[in-house]
């Protein structure tokens, strides 16, 4: 086996606490689809040798290729998180640098269990642990193995904050939406809803929606990037949602979430000047932006935006569009002025 993964639920806990039916629903479901989303046959003896461990709330993974363990998390992400209300798990993706599966499975008359007393699994469940997100954490050692093709198929970036006191967040590779999945509007409004609620609990918990809210939205723009009809960046600056309008002033370092995709944009930009519809909608965050009191300090002192979240090179087209932003406001003052004086 080449690669490893381990997931584990989120929430669980908690849930356990107020409805026991709930909890078991959920680990019903879990289970299942753990099983529904891996796929065996009799043809595909390579695909046969790949393992799924499952234990209460947590599952581990051994996997031949890389590619099939990309495609069962995601089916397996899909199938959780469209349940009602969705599911959702912090995972991570490591090497297995053994040829065998490292287990031992004891099953005597009075205890039964398998245990992984290996370095590899102990590796990934570290990653797992360490990694405060929504979402599926790939190392860098796996993400090293995967050809171009794969990573510009699956591959996406998001970031997260390792403790509720850390001021700069750690940007990471996780797997990207497929683009069935942005279908799923009502998904994306529950997970909403459910960071709000995690959010007003405890705002340590709460700050582990950025990652999967700053993966969907990047995975939309990249699906768009030819013609420019990417809308879920749009929800984070509405301002007629009580929701997102609490997240923004209350979350934890939801700022966060706004500049990283506009770093996006400026790489679209980058990439190709005349991609379609991105200055109108970079021009659409920037005025956001200098108008929102509760992130327009930002745009006084923008040494409090991270530089893994708004790289040097974009800082300068940043302060580019708010000096255009500027003059336009000061000239439409000085017409209205010159108007009034008349």
């Amino acid at each position: 086996m080449k690669f490893i993964a381990y997931i584990d639920l989120l929430g669980i806990k908690d849930m356990a606490k107020y409805s026991v039916v709930k909890y078991t629903d959920v680990i019903h479901t879990f289970t299942a689809a753990l099983s529904n989303c891996q796929c065996c046959s009799d043809s595909n003896k390579s695909y046969n040798k790949n393992k799924v461990y499952y234990f209460s709330d947590s599952a581990l993974m051994y996997y031949e290729k890389i590619e099939d363990l990309f495609d069962y998390l995601i089916r397996l992400r899909t199938k959780l998180f469209i349940n009602d209300p969705p599911i959702v798990f912090t995972a991570a993706i490591g090497i297995n640098s053994k040829d065998t599966i490292p287990i031992k499975v004891q099953n005597r008359k009075c205890v039964a269990g398998i245990s992984f007393s290996d370095e590899n699994a102990c590796n990934v469940y570290i990653l797992q642990n360490n990694f405060k997100g929504i979402g599926i954490f790939i190392s860098n050692d796996a993400f090293n193995t995967c050809s171009e093709e794969t990573k510009e198929k699956y591959i996406s970036e998001s970031f997260y904050f390792p403790t509720i006191t850390t001021q700069g967040p750690v940007c990471y590779h996780d797997l990207k939406f497929p683009y069935t999945d942005l279908a799923y509007t009502t998904v994306f409004d529950a997970i909403l809803k459910r960071y709000h609620s995690a959010d007003l609990k405890n705002r340590k918990y709460g700050r582990f929606y950025l990652s999967f809210f700053a993966n969907w939205i990047k995975s939309d723009i990249s699906y768009h990037r030819d013609d420019g009809d990417f809308t879920y960046y749009s929800y984070i600056i509405a301002k007629n949602s009580y929701i997102i309008d609490r997240l923004r002033k209350h979350a934890y370092k939801f700022d966060n979430l706004i500049f990283f995709i506009l770093n996006d944009l400026f790489n679209l930009i980058r990439d190709d000047s005349n991609a379609p519809n991105v200055r109108d909608k970079i021009t659409e965050v920037m005025n956001f932006i200098t108008s929102e009191s509760s992130i327009k300090k930002c745009s006084n002192d923008i040494s409090q935006i991270p530089d893994t979240i708004l790289s040097d090179t974009n800082r300068e087209d940043f302060i580019c569009s708010l000096q255009e932003i500027g003059e336009g406001k000061q000239r439409e003052r000085n017409t209205n002025k010159n108007g009034g004086a008349k």
